[in-house]
Parts: C-alpha cells; structure tokens; sequence
C-alpha cells in the first residue's frame, strides 16, 4: 500500500466488536476508518467501493450481504460472523474465487492455537473420547458455539469422520464410539471460555480458553485483515494461514 493510509471497512461498526475494533484502528495514524454512517448511507457496495478491505462482524444476513458485495467488487474480506450454515460456507468458497476471505468463528489467535492443538490430539490419541464445553454470556443466542463447532469439524476431520453424524447434543443416551459430546452453559457477562478434553481409560488431555475480554478478537481481526491484503492470490484463509 505504499505510504499511503490503509481504509478499512466495519461492517457492523455499532456492535460490540465494530466498537471494540474501532477503538483499536482509532489509535492507528495510519488506517482510514470507514463505516457505513455519514456519507455512505446503509449501503454496502459503498462501504466495500471506499475500502482496501472490509471486517464484518453482523449478523447471518449481514455476512451473506458482505459475500455479495466482496464478490461484486472484488475487495477482501474478514469476518467473524457467525452462526453460519452449509449455505453460507458454499457462498465462502464461492466468492473466495473472487477475492481473498478470511472467515472464522473466532478471531482469536488463541483459538487458533487452541484448534491447532485439537487436531494434533485428535491424530494421535484416535481411541480418545472427544467433549467439548463452551461457556458464554447469557444473551448468546445460539449454542453450541461457533467456536465449538468449528474445533469439533477439525477434530472430525482429522480423524476422517463425517461431523454431522459423530456430534452429540443429546445425553441423554449411552455414548458411542467416535462421538464428539458438547455442553453450552449460559450466563451473567461470560466473553467466551472452551475446553477440549480427550478422554481415554487412563488419562485425560485437556485444553482450554479463557477469554478476558473483546479486544483478543478484535486484534485478530485486524491482525488477519493486515495479513490478508499481503495475499497474492484469490481464496479461502483460515486465521492460522495467515498468523501462523
């Protein structure tokens, strides 16, 4: 980018993380913040147009809107919006073809090492039963978390298993083989606390997350936005492509 400032989109600027994001690019004399306020109206395209790269953190409806508009004027994108579906992951990919997205339900650089850590236990220790709990404040609306789910996808993965089949929310049946059990516990201000446990006849692994507080995910954010316009080519990055 030269010497000249980096304009960088939020999407989502009025939201906890848009504000937490915005407070840490505010600091920075050399990123132009960009929001969808003042002259830009509500309009998207706009905000994309005027920005090098954008970070969403919305809503379902608010990420697909981002994919469009990346797609449509081929700027990157970073966003950890979440829940997500099939659907909205096909429409990743697709724009992914188009510019360069980074996407992932959790920002963490933590959570990134954190995931890491789970699909190398989840090689090796192949015979170990796999519960994942995740604790979070008592306004999150969906459950299992996103963070939960995407460790539990590497996990299956790792292990050449179908996640759809293998994740267990029900307990109230005897466990099987090669399943992955989650619990959601909701209450008081809780950022975000995982813990992976690897559970064997003998012994037992666990690793674990504490979030203190916002600002981890909104320096990952912008950290991975920063890596992302280094990118040469279009495609799908995951944090730990461009972090680690």
């Amino acid at each position: 980018m030269n010497n000249e400032s980096i304009k960088i989109g939020i999407a989502g600027h009025n939201g906890r993380m848009g504000q937490e994001i915005l407070k840490i690019l505010s600091s920075k004399s050399s990123i132009d913040i960009i929001t969808e306020n003042g002259e830009i109206g509500e309009n998207k395209v706009d905000l994309f147009k005027k920005s090098d790269i954008v970070i969403d953190f919305t809503n379902e409806n608010g990420l697909k809107e981002c994919l469009e508009c990346a797609k449509l004027t081929k700027k990157p994108l970073v966003s950890g919006s979440t829940p997500i579906n099939n659907d909205i992951m096909e429409q990743i990919q697709d724009s992914s073809k188009y510019t360069k997205i980074c996407w992932s339900a959790n920002m963490s650089i933590g959570i990134a090492v954190v995931n890491k850590l789970s699909s190398v236990c989840a090689k090796i220790l192949k015979n170990y039963d796999c519960e994942i709990l995740e604790k979070h404040h008592n306004k999150k609306k969906d459950a299992p978390s996103g963070t939960a789910i995407m460790i539990g996808k590497t996990i299956a993965k790792e292990r050449n298993l179908d996640f759809d089949k293998i994740i267990s929310l029900n307990r109230n049946t005897v466990r099987k083989n090669n399943q992955i059990g989650f619990a959601s516990i909701r209450g008081g201000n809780i950022v975000g606390e995982h813990e992976i446990m690897f559970i064997g006849d003998n012994d037992e692994i666990i690793i674990s997350h504490k979030a203190y507080n916002r600002t981890l995910f909104a320096i990952g954010a912008i950290e991975c936005a920063m890596k992302l316009l280094q990118q040469k080519t279009n495609g799908f990055y995951r944090v730990e492509d461009l972090l680690f």
